[in-house]
């Protein structure tokens, strides 16, 4: 269910599903007829939706903690809980495209009103939007790793645009679904008016262009959003009763928006205070201590950059790690380190002999090291406690004839996935050398 495959398959569909609920409301509270991009497009959905159910049956579950791709288990676990959902919604996607196409030769009436019917049940598709928060949940995440807090506080801010816009165009295309074809007690419609008068003679709204009715009804729905004026009133009682409900709506989601906008400013501005304050501190213990201003700048410039530098994450920094159990903890650090011991003959053969053994070697004796740009990992005369092999960047070995038997300086490069003071795996060791960091 974490596979690359898995991850690319579920924003494509989560990109078909908005897709798809952004055009049909328009579609059905328009009539829009299904010509050209629009009828490819209506007999795609249907066909991908289609095979979304058979992948659904070989997607992975997680059983007790541990993924499951036992074919039992995923069925049984997706007719427990999605199957249906998704096979009305596959049903009605097919309903309504062979309704459209047999019923053009009937009786016109009777047929648009089968077409219709079939076609609003095709709205049952938003409750897949439940499903796939899970792959925004899962983009998030990767902003949260990937991406600075400033361009995860600009993502979080098109997140919520997005959604603002698609909730005010639902609500537009419902509105005017309303005043078009919903019951009314008065013999009014909110669609009844009068645009301006023209030359010819009195613009009416029904008679106007379509973009000019869709924004009317948007400017009416972000209006209920943001609690605005608006110069359009309901003239019903049933209009009314979806007015007073949208804006009861529109309060409580725009205050959410509002609030989460600013739990967002708030984190990204004391972040930037904390930075500020380190800054500061700095300058001052600089000036106090009469540093030359050439080391001064050298020092503020490197603390600077290293501060707006994401960290990586340590596993000491992940405190929910210690609800792990000790064998599940203990497989997870040997899955982690596995791919960099391996490339070691000495531990590619323990591995093979007895991975519990390794299991706890990695619990006991192996951890990162991470390192920042001209960082020291050891100079001459330490003693050497350990092995290092290199992740990624890579490191510079340097042998001076102060510390070292050599001539001349010699430098040797040591790139990713190379080893480094292996001998201090099997005897006492003492560097001779130092090591620094490149990249």
């Amino acid at each position: 269910p974490n596979s690359r495959f898995h991850m690319v398959y579920s924003l494509s569909s989560l990109i078909i599903l908005f897709f798809d609920l952004t055009v049909l409301p328009f579609v059905l509270a328009w009539e829009v007829e299904l010509t050209g991009f629009l009828y490819a497009m209506a007999w795609s959905t249907p066909v991908f939706w289609s095979f979304d159910i058979a992948i659904n049956f070989l997607t992975g579950i997680y059983k007790n903690g541990e993924v499951s791709m036992n074919l039992r288990d995923i069925a049984r676990a997706y007719c427990r809980c999605w199957f249906i959902p998704d096979l009305v919604v596959v049903v009605c996607d097919w309903a309504s495209l062979i309704f459209g196409e047999v019923l053009q030769s009937g009786d016109t009436s009777r047929s648009l009103k089968m077409l219709r019917f079939s076609k609003l049940g095709r709205l049952l598709r938003i409750v897949g939007v439940m499903r796939m928060l899970r792959v925004v949940r899962i983009l998030e995440e990767f902003a949260a790793v990937y991406i600075t807090e400033g361009y995860r506080l600009m993502f979080r801010l098109a997140n919520l645009t997005v959604s603002i816009l698609w909730i005010a165009h639902l609500l537009a295309c419902f509105w005017f679904a309303v005043g078009r074809r919903a019951v009314s007690d008065t013999g009014g419609r909110w669609t009844d008016l009068t645009i301006t008068k023209t030359a010819d003679g009195v613009l009416e709204f029904n008679e106007s262009a379509q973009l000019y009715q869709y924004m009317v009804a948007f400017h009416w729905a972000a209006g209920q959003i943001a609690l605005g004026s608006i110069d359009i009133a309901p003239t019903n009682s049933f209009e009314r009763i979806v007015f007073v409900l949208t804006m009861m709506i529109g309060f409580i989601f725009g205050s959410t928006l509002v609030s989460m906008l600013s739990a967002a400013m708030m984190d990204y501005q004391m972040m930037q205070k904390d930075i500020t304050m380190k800054c500061r501190m700095l300058r001052q213990y600089l000036r106090e201590n009469e540093v030359p201003a050439a080391i001064a700048v050298l020092v503020q410039r490197q603390i600077e950059q290293r501060l707006r530098e994401r960290e990586r994450l340590d596993e000491r920094d992940v405190s929910a790690l210690s609800l792990l159990s000790v064998a599940l903890r203990s497989q997870l650090r040997f899955e982690i380190q596995r791919p960099h011991l391996s490339r070691h003959p000495v531990f590619r053969l323990w591995t093979t002999m007895d991975q519990k053994l390794m299991h706890r070697t990695c619990m006991k004796a192996v951890s990162f090291l991470y390192m920042r740009p001209r960082d020291d990992l050891f100079a001459p005369g330490a003693e050497a406690e350990s092995a290092y092999t290199c992740v990624n960047g890579s490191l510079m070995y340097v042998q001076t004839p102060d510390s070292a038997p050599v001539q001349q300086e010699v430098t040797t490069k040591v790139d990713a996935g190379k080893w480094l003071c292996e001998a201090a795996l099997w005897v006492e060791w003492t560097h001779v050398g130092k090591t620094e960091s490149l990249v």
